[in-house]
Order: structure tokens, then C-alpha cells, then sequence
């Protein structure tokens, strides 16, 4: 399930932290289960749409909606 970029051996190797397996198994279970897009679970989860694709590597294309995260403005 993802993958992390090895910038030593110039590619992406399998995710090996347990932390980032459950991050990544949190983003695709966003993905699949909840529709959302990358961009909303990258402000969800506090962390880059990169990061995001990074999880996502193994996940079919037609799967991962791009969008935009939607902000509500709530001042009065």
C-alpha cells in the first residue's frame, strides 16, 4: 500500500513505518469509502497533495478525485 520516495535509490520503495502504513491506510480508506479528493484530505490530515499521491501510488486513477478542498466562511 504506497509508497515513499527514495531519493538514495532514485525511486519509490514500499512504505516500512507502521505510523505511515496507518496514514496511508487512513487516506485510502478517505478515497474509497468517502469520495473525497486529494486536496481535501491533504487539508484533512494536515499534510501535502504530494504526500497524499504518495499513499495513493497503488490506487487505480480512475479512484482518486483531484478537486479542490471547499472552505466554509463562516465570519459574520
Amino acid at each position: 500500500m504506497g509508497a515513499n520516495w527514495n531519493s538514495k535509490e532514485n525511486k519509490h520503495t514500499p512504505i516500512v513505518k507502521e505510523g505511515t502504513k496507518y496514514k496511508a491506510s487512513q487516506v485510502k480508506a478517505m478515497v474509497e469509502e468517502d469520495g473525497m479528493s486529494v486536496a481535501e484530505i491533504a487539508e484533512v490530515m494536515n499534510l501535502s497533495v504530494s504526500r497524499i499521491y504518495e499513499y495513493l501510488k497503488d490506487t487505480p486513477p480512475d479512484q482518486i478525485q483531484e478537486g479542490s478542498a471547499q472552505h466554509n466562511n463562516t465570519e459574520s
